[in-house]
């Protein structure tokens, strides 16, 4: 039997997709109240006003099907999020700085937004060859530095040998001096560098 709450929701669909149909398709109003639904189950529409179709009757079907493409990129997006926490490994955290470790290109991409690295490039071929150079073929073990609060990141070079050099935006330090007072600067211990081999690809 159906509640009388669910008669007058499924009355608002129909009173929205009645309105609809005389301006526009009607596989893609059908279509996108089934968006709509859905992503109502999951509670992926954020915003009460949202949430009720009833709110949108009054509203060109163009403005409803924007807003549900709009969660729906949201959801893509956390959902990347989630995969991409799956190819990091969190190494240190302090007051200021986060240390993490990508385990693929495509976290590494992430996390180096806004850098000029060659390995964060936005070009897949080019940057899967950089990857490939420093992982598989120099055995060096990648790791990022993020300052919280901020856009400044570095990147940290650990060589199969120990040495390690850190690089910022654009350039590298000059010696691996230079890189243990940076370190010790910034509070950030040294021996949580280590030689490795867990990546993904």
């Amino acid at each position: 039997m159906i509640s009388f709450i669910s008669f007058i929701l499924e009355n608002a669909f129909n009173d929205a997709k009645n309105k609809w149909y005389i301006d526009n398709d009607k596989k893609i109003v059908d279509d996108y109240i089934d968006r709509f639904k859905f992503l109502k189950s999951k509670n992926k529409i954020y915003f009460q006003k949202d949430r009720d179709i009833s709110n949108w009757i009054n509203f060109p079907f163009s403005d409803f099907k924007e807003r549900v493409d709009e969660y729906i990129r949201s959801d893509k997006r956390e959902s990347e999020e989630r995969e991409l926490q799956n190819k990091v490994k969190f190494i240190f955290e302090n007051d200021k700085f986060k240390v993490i470790k990508p385990l693929n290109s495509d976290s590494m991409v992430k996390y180096g937004r806004g850098t000029k690295w060659c390995i964060t490039s936005p070009f897949d071929e080019t940057r899967n060859k950089w990857w490939n150079e420093y992982i598989h073929d120099q055995d060096i073990t990648l790791y990022v530095i993020l300052k919280k609060k901020s856009d400044l990141k570095y990147a940290v070079m650990m060589y199969p040998n120990g040495i390690f050099k850190i690089l910022n935006n654009v350039q590298s330090t000059k010696s691996e001096d230079a890189a243990y007072d940076f370190l010790k600067e910034r509070k950030i211990p040294l021996n949580i560098f280590v030689k490795e081999n867990q990546y993904l690809e």
